[in-house]
């Protein structure tokens, strides 16, 4: 799964795929306009994000990715992984956005899960690879059952 990023103890944004798509629709069918931070509410740096992925993957998670090999890689665009940025989502959630999976733990869960319903994400090489949402049939659910946003 990997280490942190750097010292690890930038705040690290992070959303689950299903809730951003969510998101987003919710947003445009209520007719909501200007600047959004479409993240979830949970709170997290990039070591305690790093701990729990290696834990849901079943993978090491200890080893740090040096701050001096991703500035070498990425040059200034190295500052958005090593330095964070603290997202909340205020708006959404005072606008009465509710998320599905605003724990990391849940989210990561969901994505890894086994059976029942096909997972949205699966390893491949060690590696997370998602899948296609289907975000049509997702909102047809929501509906049919009577869940809203």
């Amino acid at each position: 799964a990997g280490g942190p990023v750097g010292s690890g103890r930038q705040w690290f944004p992070w959303i689950h795929i299903e809730d951003e798509a969510r998101a987003i629709l919710w947003l445009v069918e209520h007719g909501m306009s200007g600047p959004y931070n479409v993240t979830a509410p949970q709170l997290v740096r990039n070591a305690e994000f790093s701990r729990v992925l290696g834990q849901t993957m079943r993978r090491p998670s200890a080893v740090p990715v040096p701050a001096l090999a991703l500035k070498a890689l990425f040059g200034e665009m190295s500052v958005v992984l090593l330095e964070g940025q603290r997202a909340v989502p205020w708006r959404l959630l005072a606008e009465g956005f509710k998320f599905r999976y605003p724990r990391v733990e849940a989210a990561l869960h969901n994505l890894m899960r086994s059976g029942g319903e096909r997972p949205l994400a699966h390893k491949r090489d060690g590696l997370l690879v998602p899948r296609p949402v289907e975000v049509g049939q997702a909102v047809a659910t929501e509906k049919r059952d009577g869940h809203s946003g």
